[in-house]
């Protein structure tokens, strides 16, 4: 293992704490028993209908760009970079894919260990293996690298990006889908804000919000969406991990596009995995129908230009 500074170890300790609070309160990270959870009072862990609109979404883009741009008889060799509990390296296993997931977390790939040891589909899958390492330790080859919502946590983008590219095979690819926290609107946070209120008035949110009643009670009720959607607590402090937000869109794209062939660019929504776990209706299939009309919602609204999109998903070739 290669973890190199405070920092870093800092990083991994937050999500040590993290997952064994969620596997305390019985969480299954795995996209097909991940089942209900009420103990995510706001996130797409809470249903595993939402786990699915959210990670399934990003496993299949993975298999439909490894079927796409890798050309090759055996199945491909595929490194996920900051696999945390290993949810999305399970179920590419599960697709024919050959896994490797590193992590910083020790606990997180324990978890992860344990989840794929139980795993009822374990004799269909391929090869799967979770190791505890700094992506800088890894030195082996494959024909894909994936980050899912890590590459924003690393500091030096061009070295993780020059190093991914020395990982790769000739024509291997690197895939990440991103948040970018920094393109948060305010825009954005209007149309949020008016969804959860009107949610919040309703009682169908999980908690309830007071009405802003002027101008500055407006402003002031955005300013703390802004920080929600930042993960910031009100002194700036970060509430997720130390890294987080580390680096911005503007750090990630371009460093990307210098180091590897663009394949596919997208930008895509602003709304529907922050707001979908906050839902409260009358029974889960209710809730469901309602998430799955938001996420349709969010990518016509960020398509029509109502919503500016604070994600992207990116498929690039190394470089001759």
């Amino acid at each position: 293992m290669g973890i190199i500074d405070k920092k870093m170890y800092e990083e991994a300790r937050a999500f040590d704490r993290q997952i064994l609070e969620r596997i305390a309160n019985g969480h299954l990270p795995d996209l097909r028993r991940a089942g209900r959870c009420e103990y995510f009072y706001n996130n797409v862990w809470r249903d595993q209908s939402f786990v699915e609109l959210y990670f399934g979404e990003v496993v299949d883009k993975a298999i439909a760009a490894l079927k796409k741009f890798i050309k090759k008889a055996e199945s491909p060799r595929l490194l996920e970079v900051g696999c945390g509990p290993g949810h999305v390296c399970l179920e590419l296993a599960r697709n024919g894919i050959n896994v490797t997931g590193i992590d910083l977390s020790a606990e997180c790939i324990r978890v992860a260990q344990s989840v794929a040891e139980d795993d009822p589909w374990k004799a269909e899958r391929a090869l799967l293996l979770y190791r505890q390492e700094d992506i800088f330790g890894v030195n082996e080859e494959f024909d894909a690298v994936l980050f899912v919502a890590s590459l924003h946590h690393f500091t030096d983008i061009d070295a993780v990006l020059k190093h991914v590219a020395s990982l790769l095979v000739p024509d291997g690819l690197i895939i990440a889908d991103e948040p970018c926290r920094d393109l948060v609107s305010r825009k954005n946070l209007a149309v949020i804000g008016l969804i959860k209120l009107l949610l919040s008035e309703s009682g169908s949110y999980y908690k309830n919000l007071e009405l802003p009643k002027d101008d500055k009670g407006l402003e002031q009720f955005l300013d703390e969406l802004f920080r929600q959607e930042r993960y910031e607590e009100p002194d700036g402090t970060k509430v997720q991990s130390i890294n987080d937000n580390e680096s911005s869109f503007a750090k990630m794209v371009p460093s990307l596009r210098s180091k590897f062939e663009e394949l596919c660019f997208e930008k895509n929504y602003a709304m529907f995995h922050q707001l979908v776990g906050g839902i409260r209706l009358d029974n889960p299939a209710q809730e469901r129908a309602m998430a799955r009309c938001l996420k349709i919602l969010d990518v016509a609204l960020c398509r029509y230009g109502a919503l500016d999109p604070v994600n992207f998903y990116y498929v690039g070739k190394k470089r001759e």
